[in-house]
């Protein structure tokens, strides 16, 4: 009885020990596996508390009622903001900004770029007499091209028009994409050089900001596959700042134009019109009788281009799908040399071109 006794005293001291040892690794481990998780998401946190007094619901209205909805953000303490155009493009309604504190105002529609879906708008004083101007808070503006595939992003947008401030998070899955968009109405257009994240972008969020972790605007929130989960399209930051220092200088946005019509070139699309060694590149092409491959007196008829030239390059980065003609122009201004490399009958030359001008209508 006695060493049963003492057996039994040792067994549950053993046990004791290793149950110390146990619970004192799982604490160790819920506490890092809990440090790690707020060393991770404290950033997102930030980005969103320092982004989201800046971010706008756009309501429009017609007959004094709410008919469509969307998102924007601020750029500076005067009220200047951004949006999608195709939020504030319909000329029979009217629109007002909602800041998160409830207050709102109506807006002006100060220039717009539909070769990016940009607008910029500027919020109206609601007509208050007030001692000293008020100070809208706003977002600073990031580096897109510094993005990295798989970097962690921030959306936040009014989700379905309904939703305010709704805030997703995910990761830039790809850079470059091109797709046709449409809006409720059936209009359409071609929107290339997109951020792809799978940070949840719905209807609604379409002009709001896509942020990195330091609560910098990367991309402006444009798009959504809507046949699949988990995809959605920005429009990188980068590109909306030339749109913005052409309508500072100039009071409405000029786009550069080199002049040419072109058919972008996979590998596949080269092998098969028998352009080797060449995989990849814009093909001058001539779509139609009544549209010219070159255009009179544009830049690149004066570099001496002409229909079946493959324009390779483009200030030396390779012309692929991912990075086209059009995505090139996007970053450039009126009146900057390009340097372009061309393939012609199975050589290669260099040309430089000034980029002259197109305004865009509002």
């Amino acid at each position: 009885m006695q060493k049963k006794n003492i057996f039994t005293a040792i067994f549950v001291l053993v046990l004791s020990f290793l149950g110390g040892i146990l619970g004192a690794y799982a604490f160790n481990w819920y506490g890092n596996s809990r440090s790690e998780f707020f060393e991770e998401s404290s950033p997102v946190v930030q980005a969103q508390h320092t982004a989201a007094p800046a971010v706008l619901t756009l309501n429009q209205y017609r007959s004094n009622r709410v008919t469509g909805g969307g998102t924007g953000f601020l750029i500076d303490a005067s009220g200047l903001a951004l949006t999608n155009k195709h939020v504030v493009d319909d000329p029979n309604a009217s629109y007002r900004a909602l800041l998160v504190d409830g207050t709102e105002y109506t807006i002006e529609i100060k220039a717009v770029d539909p070769l990016l879906d940009v607008a910029i708008i500027q919020l109206i004083s609601r007509g208050e007499v007030e001692e000293e101007p008020f100070h809208f808070p706003f977002v600073s503006l990031g580096d897109s091209s510094l993005l990295e595939i798989g970097e962690s992003v921030v959306a936040i947008g009014n989700a379905l028009a309904q939703y305010e401030n709704t805030t997703t998070v995910g990761i830039i899955s790809a850079k470059g994409r091109q797709l046709m968009a449409a809006d409720a109405l059936g209009n359409s257009e071609k929107l290339s050089g997109l951020l792809q994240t799978d940070a949840a972008i719905n209807l609604g969020n379409s002009g709001g900001p896509l942020l990195n972790l330091k609560g910098e605007v990367v991309g402006i929130n444009t798009a959504v596959d809507v046949e699949a989960q988990g995809i959605g399209f920005a429009i990188p930051i980068d590109a909306v700042k030339v749109a913005i220092e052409s309508w500072q200088k100039n009071g409405f946005i000029l786009r550069p134009l080199l002049g040419v019509q072109y058919l972008i070139l996979s590998p596949s699309r080269a092998a098969e019109l028998g352009l080797a060694p060449i995989h990849s590149g814009a093909l001058i092409v001539q779509p139609s009788d009544r549209s010219p491959a070159v255009f009179s007196g544009s830049p690149a008829e004066r570099a001496g281009l002409v229909i079946g030239d493959v324009i390779v390059e483009a200030d030396g980065k390779l012309i692929t799908t991912d990075n086209t003609l059009e995505d090139v122009l996007l970053r450039k201004n009126v009146g900057d040399m390009l340097l372009l490399k061309v393939w012609r009958e199975k050589s290669f030359f260099e040309a430089t071109v000034e980029l002259t001008n197109v305004v865009t209508p509002e």
